[in-house]
């Protein structure tokens, strides 16, 4: 269950450069939200409720096990999956089409179209590093800032 999940055991993480410039995208994202988005920040004694830690630690867990361990951690099996286009495995696009395409079913076309691009680089860690705890870091990290300075789904 292990494997098939995509946790085997990491290299350390926290010195790869693309996962520290992936981290760095985070805050990066967070300003264009904040320059661009009306702003209704939690108040930080709400960062402990049940809402904010399913928005911004179950769900992206969740989500990452199902999306880039099971489904990228199948497709890079197959050969087509393992191809890549400047580093970037076929197996990793199709599992971010299909990651967008869940977030259609209850967001909007914008929202769901907004998600390929972190998808693509939680993929692009989960390949590079063989395991599924990166990315899911990364995916608790973005969604907990963004819910923090949006207040959206966080009670």
């Amino acid at each position: 269950m292990i494997k098939l999940l995509g946790l085997d055991q990491c290299p350390p993480f926290h010195r790869d450069r693309i996962f520290l410039l992936a981290a760095a995208g985070g805050p990066m994202f967070w300003v264009a939200v904040a320059l661009t988005t009306s702003l209704a920040p939690i108040p930080w004694a709400r960062i402990w409720s049940l809402p904010f830690l399913v928005a911004a630690v179950l769900l992206p867990v969740i989500e990452e096990l199902c999306f880039r361990g099971l489904i990228q951690g199948e497709f890079i099996q197959c050969s087509w999956g393992r191809r890549a286009i400047r580093g970037v495995t076929l197996a990793n696009c199709a599992t971010s089409v299909l990651f967008m395409a869940g977030h259609w079913l209850t967001h909007s076309p914008l929202w769901a179209l907004s998600v390929i691009f972190p998808s693509v680089i939680f993929g692009l860690v989960r390949d590079r590093l063989q395991s599924s705890y990166p990315a899911i870091l990364l995916h608790c990290f973005y969604n907990s800032g963004y819910f923090i300075l949006v207040g959206s789904g966080a009670g």
